[in-house]
């Protein structure tokens, strides 16, 4: 296992983490009735943007503690994309998880 492959296994976890945690607390506070859906949607998703940003410059600097090459800046490129997308499911999965409703017969 390379060190590139630990640092995303740890930002993946740590993605999966913030998807379970987050989504319970905002279906928490809608159960709770302290926010309607819409605006627990909207901070999650503002959260979210923010964790993404924050991720890929977390990605950057463990490149950089770890003493790995960025190569020609492709390295660079392809961690701000993948925080980028990642931000996108996040709050995609996010989403659907805090507008959950169970069927009913």
């Amino acid at each position: 296992m390379d060190k590139e492959d630990l640092i995303y296994g740890i930002y993946g976890l740590t993605n999966l983490a913030y998807i379970l945690l987050m989504a319970r607390m905002f279906r928490r506070q809608i159960r709770r009735q302290q926010c309607t859906v819409k605006t627990a949607g909207v901070r999650y998703t503002l959260f979210s943007l923010i964790f993404g940003l924050v991720g890929g410059g977390t990605l950057l600097s463990a490149y950089d503690f770890l003493r790995l090459g960025y190569g020609h800046g492709e390295v660079i490129i392809f961690i701000v994309m993948l925080a980028v997308l990642t931000s996108c499911v996040i709050i995609f999965i996010g989403r659907m998880l805090i507008s959950w409703t169970k069927i009913r017969w």
